[in-house]
């Protein structure tokens, strides 16, 4: 039980509560202060460090070297791409060369009469175009048996033209693959 009248009761609550917030008051800006003393000089040091290294950057920015080497690594990057684009293509490439040189020995045991001129591969196609000359239409004959009977090729295409002259013949080929 409290005998005071109720205007001190009254009064001493309000002065309670005054005290109270100030001592509150005083430790978070006490707090503040401390803080402020102890993170004020590493916050210096960062600033000064931030403005440190951005003159090294630019001092960098304007040498040579380091343009040169800018250029270097973005010339070495398209490089990297072309040769990933080239490493992928080189997968999906047919080796003809093997196939142009079991031609061009069926050729030379066919017969010498026969002469090739050209030749190219059609990827789409599939198949190797072939141009050249024979001098007798036997020697043609011989040469286009010769390329049937081997397992690399699936069909032979000689338009009927090779076959009209009998003698120096200019004739095209189409050789398709397996």
């Amino acid at each position: 039980m409290n005998f005071l009248p109720i205007e001190t009761q009254t009064l001493f609550k309000k002065q309670y509560k005054r005290k109270v917030f100030i001592f509150f008051a005083a430790i978070v800006l006490f707090l503040l202060i401390v803080n402020l003393v102890l993170l004020f000089p590493s916050h210096i040091f960062l600033k000064t460090s931030v403005l440190d290294v951005k003159r090294q950057l630019e001092i960098a920015n304007q040498n040579s070297v380091f343009i040169r080497f800018k250029e270097t690594q973005i010339a070495l990057e398209k490089l990297n791409a072309e040769t990933d684009f080239l490493n992928t293509k080189k997968n999906e490439i047919r080796n003809i060369a093997p196939l142009f040189k079991k031609i061009t020995d069926l050729k030379k045991e066919a017969t010498e009469d026969i002469s090739i001129n050209f030749m190219s591969f059609e990827k789409k196609e599939n198949k190797i175009a072939l141009q050249g000359e024979a001098e007798t239409r036997a020697s043609l004959l011989k040469f286009i048996n010769s390329l049937e009977n081997k397992d690399d090729f699936l069909k032979i295409k000689s338009p009927p033209s090779n076959l009209l002259k009998e003698n120096n013949i200019n004739y095209s080929l189409d050789i398709f693959l397996k």
